[in-house]
C-alpha cells in the first residue's frame, strides 16, 4: 500500500480576493449609490421601487451586474432579465433577497428569496448566469424551494476557507437557525440546525433583520413585535449558532420595535434601530461578552426627529461607514466611525441626499464577508500554503504579519502585503496584521483554522480470486474520486490491478492506493431457489442464485414467463400469466468457467376454478359443485359456518362461499339475502354498466314517480362503497374509483323492497 497526500488549491479565488462586488447599491424607490470612488456617489438610473428588502451585486472591478427586490431581476441596463419576474420574494419582506456568487464560478450567481410573514412561497433560490444574453445575464433556474413557510430573516457570510458561503435562515414558530452551504458544487439543501434563543411564535417577530459580523463569528437578530435584539456566537467553520444574549432597547411607544441591526467592521460594536416613536439608533459595546455589561453599555445616538419618518435598516458600506434609512426621507443617515464606542462614532442625520428619490426601509442584503475590513485567506489544509490578502488597502503604506506559529521560526512574520504561510501543523492560529497608515496604525487579529488532511486507508495490498467481486471501502468523507472516476464510498472490482481513491473532507484531500493481484478460481456449482413453484392463476416469482464459488455472471431462462431471460444475479418479478408447467435454466460463470442447472417443469401454474353460482331456496343457499366448500357471513368473515355445498337457516345479510378444486385453487362468490321483503320484478329496475366511461346507469321505470329510494353499491364482502338517496328515476353513478371486481347494487324503498343486481367492473 502506498500513501500520498493531495492538496487542492486555486491561486486566485474569485470570492476570496474580490474587492468591489458590494460597491453598487440599488435600493428603495429608485435610489442607487456608487462607492467605486471611495465615497458615495448618488445615481438616478434605478428601475426598482421596493418597500423593504433588496440586493445588488457588482463584478470584481465594481461594475454593476444586476439587482433585485426578490420578485424581479434587473440587469446592468436596468431592464428585467429574461425569466426574471415572479421570484418568491415580497415587497414587504425585511430581507426579501440575498445575492451570492457561486464559489469557483465567474458567471453563476444565486438569488435567495424570502416570502413575507409565513406566506406560502417560503425560502427559495434562483440562479442567474451572467454568460448569457451578451453578458447581461439570464435567470436560468427559478424558485427552487428550500423550505416553507419562512420568516423574513435571510443572511449570508463567508466560511473561513475564503471560498464557501453560509446562507443562514430562521424558521417561524420555533427557535431553529438553519445554516446552508453554497460551494463550488452548488447549494447543499441539508442545513446545520441550531435550536437556540427565542422562538418566533409571534407572527410579527419574523420581521426584523438577521446579520452576521463580517468575520462570521457573531450573529444579531431583531424581533420586531417583542422589541428585542438577540446576540449569538456563530461558528463559521461548523455553522453552529450558540450563546444567546438578550439585548433590550427602550420600549417603543407605538409598539413598532426593533428592526435593523449591524456590526461595526471590527465586530465589537452592535448598532440597532427602533422603527417608530421615538425612532432611534442605539449602540452596544460587545467587547466584554457579558450580557449585563453589554446591556448597560447602551447609548442612544439620538438622530433628529423627522415628522412621519420611521427608522429602517442599517448596512455596513464599502467605505467602512454604516448607513441607515429614514423610510420616506430623501436622505441616508450615516455612522462615520462605527468602530468607536460612544458618541465618537459620529452619527450624521442627513449624510447622503438621494437626488429626489427615497430610501424607504431597506438597504442591499449581501454576503457580509464582502465588507471585511481586515484580511481574507484561503488554503486551510495542513501541509498546504495558506495565502493571505489585505482588504480595503486604500492609504495603506505597509503591513506586518504575525502568524502565531513560532515553530515556523523566521517565517512566523512577514512584511509582504499579501503573504503566504505554511503552518507547521493543524490547529487554530490567531493571525495578526498591523496595517500602517500615515499618522496611525490599524491592528486586526483573526483566528485561522488549519484543518487536518483526511487519512484514507484502503487496507493492505491483497490477492483475490480473479473474476470474483472485491470491494474496497474508503471510509466516511464528504466526497470520493476513484481511479475509474466513480464517486461512491466503495469500489467493487473483479480484475487485478492498481486502484486509488482521493477523498475530501472540509475542502482537504487525501489519497490511498492499493495493489490487487489475481489468483485462479473454481468453476461455480449452480443452485437456485424461487419464492414459489406451484400456484393458482397468475403470479410473479422472485428467483435467488445459490451458486457457490463466486460466480460473476448469470444467464436465466424462463420459457412461458412474460420475461423469458435475465442476467441479474437474483431476478425478481418474473410473471407467469398462462396455465401449465414451465422449465427454468440458470447458467452461472466466473473466470474459471460456467455451470448449468436445468429444472424441467419447475414452475406449475394451475387454472382457478370457475366462480361458483349461488342459488337460494327459502332459508338455504346452494353452491355449484366443487372439491371443497367454506361458507362465511360478512358479519363475521373469519369464521367458517359450513363446509357443505349448502348452508341452511340463513338470515338477512351478505354470505359468500369459497370453493377449491383438487389441487387447492380457489374462487368465491357473494350473495346478499334480504330479510322479510319481496323481490322487485326485473322489469321495474335496470342497471347498465359502461366500462368505457366507468358510469353505472340505473333506470327504475317500474317504481312510482316521486318515491325516494336509497341506492347502495356493495363489494363482495358486503361492504358499502357507494350510497345515494334520490327521487329521480334515471341516475348515473360514477364508479371510476373502484377497483376491478364484482359488485352488487341494492335499491331500498320505503316499503322495504330490495333488489340485488350483480355488476362487474372491468
Amino acid at each position: 500500500m502506498k500513501k500520498s497526500l493531495t492538496f487542492i488549491f486555486a491561486l486566485i479565488s474569485i470570492f476570496a480576493f474580490a474587492q468591489k462586488e458590494a460597491n453598487m447599491w440599488y435600493f428603495g424607490n429608485n435610489s442607487a449609490i456608487d462607492f467605486n470612488s471611495g465615497s458615495p456617489v448618488v445615481l438616478t438610473n434605478s428601475a426598482m421601487a421596493q418597500f423593504e428588502g433588496e440586493s445588488s451585486i457588482s463584478d470584481a472591478n465594481g461594475s454593476l451586474l444586476f439587482y433585485t427586490d426578490g420578485m424581479s431581476v434587473w440587469n446592468a441596463n436596468h431592464q428585467v432579465m429574461p425569466n426574471g419576474t415572479g421570484l418568491g420574494g415580497n415587497a414587504s419582506t425585511t430581507q426579501s433577497a440575498l445575492i451570492v456568487q457561486q464559489p469557483g464560478s465567474a458567471t453563476l450567481y444565486y438569488v435567495f428569496t424570502a416570502d413575507a410573514q409565513l406566506a406560502p412561497n417560503g425560502y427559495n433560490y434562483s440562479i442567474v448566469d451572467m454568460s448569457l444574453n451578451g453578458g447581461l445575464g439570464d435567470v436560468t433556474v427559478k424558485n427552487t424551494l428550500i423550505y416553507t413557510p419562512s420568516s423574513e430573516k435571510l443572511a449570508g457570510v463567508g466560511k473561513p476557507n475564503s471560498t464557501d458561503v453560509w446562507v443562514i435562515t430562521h424558521s417561524p414558530n420555533n427557535n431553529n437557525f438553519e445554516a446552508y452551504t453554497l460551494s463550488a458544487s452548488g447549494f447543499t439543501n441539508v442545513p446545520v440546525v441550531s435550536s437556540v434563543g427565542p422562538s418566533l411564535s409571534n407572527t410579527d417577530d419574523v420581521i426584523g433583520y438577521l446579520k452576521p459580523s463580517t468575520d462570521g463569528r457573531r450573529l444579531a437578530m431583531a424581533l420586531h413585535a417583542s422589541n428585542e435584539i438577540w446576540l449569538f456566537d456563530f461558528d463559521p467553520v461548523l455553522g453552529i449558532v450558540s450563546n444567546p444574549i438578550l439585548i433590550t432597547p427602550p420600549a417603543a411607544v407605538s409598539g413598532y420595535g426593533a428592526y435593523g441591526v449591524e456590526f461595526s467592521p471590527n465586530g465589537n460594536i452592535l448598532y440597532g434601530t427602533v422603527v417608530d416613536f421615538p425612532p432611534n439608533v442605539y449602540q452596544w459595546d460587545l467587547s466584554s461578552g457579558n450580557a449585563a455589561t453589554i446591556n448597560s453599555s447602551m447609548i442612544n445616538l439620538n438622530p433628529s426627529m423627522i415628522g412621519g419618518v420611521y427608522m429602517g435598516s442599517l448596512a455596513l458600506a464599502p467605505d467602512g461607514k454604516i448607513y441607515f434609512t429614514r423610510s420616506t426621507s430623501g436622505y441616508l443617515g450615516s455612522i462615520n466611525d462605527p468602530d468607536v464606542p460612544g458618541p465618537g462614532c459620529n452619527l450624521v442625520d442627513s449624510a447622503v441626499y438621494l437626488l429626489g428619490n427615497t430610501c424607504v426601509y431597506g438597504l442591499p442584503n449581501l454576503n457580509q464577508s464582502l465588507y471585511a475590513s481586515g484580511f481574507l485567506f484561503e488554503g486551510t489544509c495542513s501541509g498546504d500554503t495558506t495565502y493571505f490578502n489585505l482588504t480595503n488597502t486604500s492609504g495603506v503604506l505597509g503591513a506586518l504579519w504575525n502568524f502565531d506559529d513560532p515553530a515556523s521560526g523566521v517565517n512566523n512574520t512577514s512584511f509582504i502585503n499579501n503573504p503566504g504561510h505554511l503552518f507547521t501543523s493543524s490547529g487554530t492560529y490567531n493571525v495578526t496584521v498591523i496595517k500602517y497608515y500615515a499618522g496611525h496604525n490599524d491592528t486586526i487579529t483573526k483566528p485561522v483554522v488549519i484543518l487536518p488532511v483526511p487519512v484514507v486507508n484502503l487496507g493492505p495490498d491483497s490477492s483475490f480470486c480473479t473474476g470474483t467481486p472485491f470491494t474496497m471501502y474508503a471510509g466516511s468523507y464528504t466526497s470520493y474520486l476513484w481511479s475509474d472516476n466513480s464517486t461512491d464510498s466503495t469500489l467493487t472490482v473483479t480484475l487485478p490491478g492498481t486502484y486509488w481513491v482521493t477523498v475530501q473532507q472540509n475542502g482537504c484531500s487525501g489519497t490511498d492506493t492499493i495493489v490487487l493481484t489475481g489468483a485462479p478460481c473454481n468453476v461455480p456449482v449452480v443452485n437456485l431457489m424461487s419464492s414459489d413453484t406451484i400456484f393458482c392463476d397468475k403470479n410473479c416469482i422472485d428467483f435467488t442464485d445459490l451458486s457457490t464459488n463466486n460466480p460473476t455472471s448469470w444467464q436465466w431462462f424462463f420459457p412461458g414467463a412474460d420475461s423469458t431471460f435475465s442476467t441479474a444475479q437474483n431476478p425478481a418479478g418474473i410473471c407467469y400469466n398462462s396455465f401449465g408447467s414451465f422449465d427454468v435454466t440458470l447458467i452461472a460463470c466466473n473466470g474459471a468457467g460456467c455451470d448449468t442447472l436445468f429444472l424441467p417443469d419447475f414452475i406449475v401454474e394451475y387454472q382457478v376454478p370457475p366462480q361458483p353460482v349461488i342459488t337460494q331456496s327459502n332459508d338455504t343457499l346452494y353452491s355449484t359443485p366443487a372439491y371443497t366448500y367454506a361458507w362465511y357471513s360478512t358479519a363475521n368473515p373469519g369464521v367458517v359456518i359450513s363446509s357443505n355445498s349448502y348452508i341452511t337457516g340463513i338470515n338477512g345479510g351478505s354470505y359468500f362461499v369459497v370453493i377449491s378444486d383438487s389441487v387447492g385453487c380457489q374462487s368465491s362468490s357473494t350473495i346478499f339475502v334480504a330479510t322479510g321483503v319481496m323481490e322487485v320484478p326485473n322489469n321495474m329496475i335496470h342497471a347498465n354498466w359502461n366500462p368505457a366511461t366507468g358510469m353505472l346507469l340505473v333506470a327504475m321505470p317500474g317504481i312510482k314517480g316521486g318515491t325516494t329510494v336509497e341506492i347502495n353499491v356493495l363489494n363482495t364482502l358486503g361492504q358499502q362503497v357507494y350510497e345515494v338517496s334520490t327521487g329521480e328515476r334515471n341516475i348515473q353513478i360514477d364508479l371510476n374509483t373502484l377497483r376491478a371486481g364484482i359488485y352488487f347494487i341494492r335499491v331500498m324503498m320505503p316499503e322495504g323492497i330490495y333488489r340485488n343486481e350483480i355488476m362487474v367492473a372491468d
